[in-house]
């Protein structure tokens, strides 16, 4: 009985320390538990193979999550295609899907994520459908309100077996099951909904980019539902792209892992790798593109580094430390300026965590006391 019970506790303690796999059902009753004002989230996408019965690119999306959980937001959306699906075994799958929720659950820290619906997950096969379901929720169009904010998530890849002869991709108006309207008819009642902000996100972008020939999922519908939120956010495209439309900016943040779609416009995409910090501050909202590689934590001895490349000021609220800082000092600028800088730490489960703001091209230098 002893050695059961040993069993369990070690199993309940594995299970505590991974990180949080927020479902589509679940999602409104979490957001409501651990809402705050202000709040951080993270958004990005597409983390697939490159091709069928190929790896994940484990590497790469481990720095992503580990880049992340130095940030330490509140929560991070991931706007799907995680694995590739198409022509492949239940088993391929199966892999597929527990490798990348590997890689989030030992890299990510404490960093709770949502899932969003994609073509890679939906459409290859009713297998497939169903691990989407099974790991991330029922819901395929659901929204939550956080920290006074909107988030909604609507679909673009019902599955063959809801859509019927329907094309692949779009805007229709069907339902996945588990609502009483369908989504078109679900969308204009919940966007009216009143909220210090609201933020939409699809996995395929529903507009086209300037100065590129009509994209052929582009959907004038949906855009004019969506005219007075704050922030539209896509992936499916493997690169990055941000432009605006009236108050509500645009956002293609396709590369999360996927090969990057190299295409040039004159005032188009860019074709690198990416996530996006959105800090939301009351009545105002903070949009920051973090290149991976951008950020970086470097211990030397009882010095740490917390190193920001980016052209923004980056908060890292995860960086560990092993005893308490006793002094810390900005570097940066034209050749070594020292200048003194607060550093918050919290103790968590016998560890010391750091709270550091990082300005643009800078470092930050922590000495910890001995130990």
């Amino acid at each position: 009985m002893r050695r059961v019970l040993l069993l369990v506790l070690l199993v309940t303690l594995v299970v505590l320390s991974y990180s949080e796999i927020i479902k589509s059902d679940e999602v409104s009753k979490w957001a409501q538990d651990h809402s705050r004002s202000p709040f951080t989230f993270v958004v990005f996408g597409d983390s697939r193979p490159v091709y069928m019965n190929t790896p994940i690119p484990r590497a790469f999306l481990t720095r992503v999550f580990r880049e992340i959980s130095w940030i330490d937001p509140d929560f991070v959306i991931h706007m799907g295609d995680v694995i590739y699906g198409y022509n492949e075994s239940p088993s391929r799958i199966d892999k597929e899907m527990e490798d990348f929720l590997d890689v989030y659950r030992k890299a990510a820290g404490k960093v709770p994520m949502i899932v969003i619906p994609a073509n890679h997950e939906l459409q290859p096969s009713e297998y497939s459908f169903e691990e989407f379901k099974k790991n991330f929720g029922n819901l395929l169009y659901y929204d939550f309100f956080y920290g006074g904010s909107h988030f909604i998530v609507a679909n673009t890849n019902f599955p063959s077996s809801i859509r019927g002869n329907l094309p692949r991709y779009g805007f229709e108006n069907l339902n996945d099951g588990y609502h009483k309207r369908k989504m078109i008819d679900w969308l204009g009642d919940v966007i009216k909904e009143k909220a210090n902000h609201t933020f939409v996100i699809t996995h395929v972008p529903m507009f086209s980019i300037e100065g590129e020939p009509r994209y052929g999922n582009a959907d004038s519908r949906f855009m004019k539902m969506i005219k007075d939120v704050d922030a539209y956010f896509a992936a499916h495209r493997h690169f990055t792209y941000e432009s605006s439309t009236g108050k509500t900016k645009l956002f293609i943040l396709g590369g999360g892992g996927a090969t990057i779609d190299r295409e040039t416009y004159a005032n188009g995409p860019e074709g690198v790798y990416a996530y996006l910090i959105v800090d939301v501050y009351g009545g105002f909202v903070d949009y920051n593109l973090v290149v991976p590689f951008s950020v970086d934590v470097v211990r030397e001895g009882n010095t740490v580094y917390v190193i920001n490349r980016t052209t923004h000021s980056i908060t890292f609220r995860g960086v560990e430390l092993r005893s308490k800082p006793k002094s810390a000092y900005k570097l940066g600028g034209k050749g070594l300026s020292y200048m003194p800088v607060k550093v918050r730490t919290r103790v968590e489960g016998g560890h010391i965590y750091a709270t550091v703001s990082v300005p643009p091209k800078s470092a930050v230098v922590i000495k910890e006391s001995g130990g």
